[in-house]
């Protein structure tokens, strides 16, 4: 009795940490589709990162790190982990050229970076992985 109340409130947690990560997720992909669909149209939008607008590579990371989020991949925790760590490595670089000044991230409505917003939110989508592995074991 104890242990099956022990294992419910680890799947409720789990639960927990899977839909917030969903949650930031999806939050994500509709903001890097705001900012591509920008781009196609007006061009300029996005800093370069190899000659490619930074908002495309991001916009692949980030349906990756819901696709794997989803367990529609294969082998789910690698490709979330490769995703999100390539993401957050990315935003890394730009919020730290965007300080220098040397970077130029679009703005949100607030007028921060969103350079700065990618870097918080693949941040906590690595954190709350980490969170929701860890509740199982």
């Amino acid at each position: 009795m104890i242990q099956n109340r022990l294992l419910l409130k680890q799947k409720m947690k789990r639960s927990y940490f899977y839909l917030a990560n969903l949650i930031i997720s999806i939050g994500g992909l509709i903001t890097i589709l705001i900012l591509v669909f920008a781009q196609i149209i007006y061009g300029n939008i996005c800093p370069d990162l190899l000659s490619i607008p930074a908002c495309y590579v991001i916009l692949f990371l980030i349906i990756a790190v819901i696709l794997s989020h989803l367990k529609i991949t294969k082998d789910k925790n690698f490709i979330y982990f490769i995703g999100s760590s390539l993401g957050l490595l990315i935003a890394t670089y730009f919020s730290t050229m965007q300080i220098q000044g040397s970077a130029n991230c679009p703005q949100c409505l607030i007028g921060i970076p969103l350079c700065y917003a990618a870097f918080v939110m693949f941040n906590l989508l690595l954190i709350l992985k980490i969170l929701e592995i860890r509740s199982v074991e």
